[in-house]
């Protein structure tokens, strides 16, 4: 992952275009091979901090229609199927095995990234977590409930009242 790592802050010195996406997304099919399911949350984040700065206000085209485009240009990417991939390995291979905070991180990356359809895959994992208890951290909790749809927040409320009192 060092050569991926390096790849990435040379693209970021070196072309801070609109098209940077597809840069990362290449510089991950190229050196993401091996990459562990917390260095796959690590890069979705960096990836999801590309997407903020690519949706910048162009005339005449509204921000919706900029994040359509980069999630279009993304969806067929060999980068974005690798990183898919990683994520979403069976078992400990994949989310699965991640620490809580890096579950929660990965679903609220999505989730701001407006990925409905990883979203939905991650959910299962984390209603899991909250049913076994094993996910109560309070800032694990937090950064699930900003972004959960409505429909998840009886499953929240509770643990995340919990890890709050416990916290105070």
């Amino acid at each position: 992952m060092a050569a991926l790592t390096k790849r990435l802050v040379e693209l970021q010195r070196s072309s801070p275009g609109k098209k940077l996406h597809l840069d990362f997304l290449q510089a991950f099919a190229d050196h993401g091979q091996n990459a562990s399911p917390v260095e796959a949350v690590n890069f979705l984040s960096q990836l999801r901090k590309v997407r903020e700065a690519s949706a910048k206000k162009i005339e005449g085209v509204t921000q919706r229609q900029l994040l359509q485009v980069w999630a279009n240009e993304c969806a067929d990417h060999q980068g974005w199927q690798l990183l898919r991939s990683r994520l979403f390995r069976k078992g400990k291979d994949g989310l699965e095995g991640v620490a809580s905070r890096d579950l929660s991180l990965a679903y609220n990356t999505l989730s701001h990234m407006n990925l409905s359809v990883e979203v939905a895959e991650v959910w299962p994992l984390i209603a899991s977590r909250l049913q076994a208890g094993t996910m109560k951290d309070p800032r694990e909790l937090m950064g699930v409930w900003t972004v959960a749809p409505e429909e998840h927040m009886q499953s929240l409320d509770v643990p995340l009242a919990r890890a709050l009192g416990a916290a105070a």
